[in-house]
């Protein structure tokens, strides 16, 4: 998993370049990982990135902007053969809550 800061700005610039910060071991990671969904919260100034693993329930890490460095994790849960799998994150600015959209087999659940 590459995490990396691109200044938008300087978007129509070829000759800009992202920041790729050096590449950190991610607790609970065993396998080829892939990026699901992610989503900013700037109240708290967090990023909650939600990754796969093949065969696995889904991690989310809590990320911090301005260094990119992980600092916790959540794991979803298995219920029998099937894994909570993140399909989507969203975050309410009311209620201070981090929703998160899985498939538990053949059904959506809100967690």
């Amino acid at each position: 998993l590459v995490l990396a800061v691109v200044n938008l700005t300087q978007a129509a610039d070829p000759n800009a370049v992202a920041a790729a910060h050096r590449s950190k071991k991610m607790e609970g990671v065993v396998t080829k990982i892939e990026a699901r969904a992610m989503v900013f919260d700037q109240f708290l100034e967090v990023i909650y990135v939600a990754t796969q693993q093949s065969g696995l329930p889904s991690l989310i890490y809590k990320i911090q902007p301005r260094t990119l460095d992980p600092y916790g994790m959540a794991r979803m849960q298995s219920r029998g053969l099937h894994k909570e799998i993140v399909m989507g994150l969203e975050i309410s600015p009311n209620s201070r809550r981090l929703y998160v959209l899985c498939a538990l087999g053949d059904q959506p659940l809100i967690v």
